[in-house]
C-alpha cells in the first residue's frame, strides 16, 4: 500500500450515530476484494433535530446565566472544540444570539414561572426585624409599627 492509502479510514470499523446522535463504532464485514467500502468515507452529516438543538441552546444559556460566564465563551477555540467533541452536529449560538434572543427568552420563562407561583400563593408576608431597647421584634412591613403587631 502507498502512503495515501495508509491514511484512509480503517475499513474494518464503521462509525455511525445512534438515535441520540452519539458516534458509535462497530466492525464491518471484511470485503472479499480487500477494497474499502463507501461507508468508510461517509460521515453522518444529518442535521441535529431542531428540538435537540433548542434544548442544547437553552441549557447553554442557563449555564452562562447561572454560572456567570461571559457570552464570549462560545467564541473560544477550546469551548468550540469541547462542544464538537460532545456532539459534532451541534453548532452553538453566537454571543449576540445568546444576549439578544436566548437570554430574553430565559428571562421571560423564569418571570412567567414566578408569576404563576405568586398567583397560586394565598398570602405573602414580608417581615422586618426591629431592635427596640435591645429586644428583637418582627413586624409586618404592611402594618404600622405601633398599631398592628403580629
Amino acid at each position: 500500500m502507498t502512503s495515501e492509502t495508509s491514511q484512509l479510514p480503517n475499513p474494518t470499523v464503521e462509525t455511525s450515530q445512534d438515535n441520540q446522535g452519539i458516534l458509535v463504532s462497530s466492525p464491518l464485514p471484511s470485503s472479499s476484494s480487500g477494497q474499502n467500502l463507501m461507508t468508510d468515507y461517509i460521515r453522518n452529516t444529518k442535521p441535529l433535530p431542531h428540538q435537540k438543538a433548542k434544548e442544547l441552546d437553552e441549557q447553554l444559556i442557563k449555564l452562562i446565566a447561572k454560572e456567570y460566564h461571559p457570552f464570549r465563551i462560545v467564541e473560544g477555540a477550546v469551548f468550540k472544540k469541547f462542544i464538537y467533541l460532545l456532539n459534532p452536529r451541534y453548532s452553538p449560538p453566537t454571543r449576540k444570539t445568546l444576549a439578544n434572543v436566548l437570554l430574553p427568552q430565559l428571562y421571560a420563562k423564569v418571570q412567567n414561572e414566578v408569576e404563576q407561583l405568586v398567583a397560586a400563593t394565598l398570602a405573602i408576608s414580608h417581615y422586618r426585624r426591629v431592635d427596640i431597647d435591645n429586644q428583637r421584634k418582627f413586624y409586618c412591613n404592611n402594618c404600622s409599627l405601633y398599631r398592628y403587631k403580629h
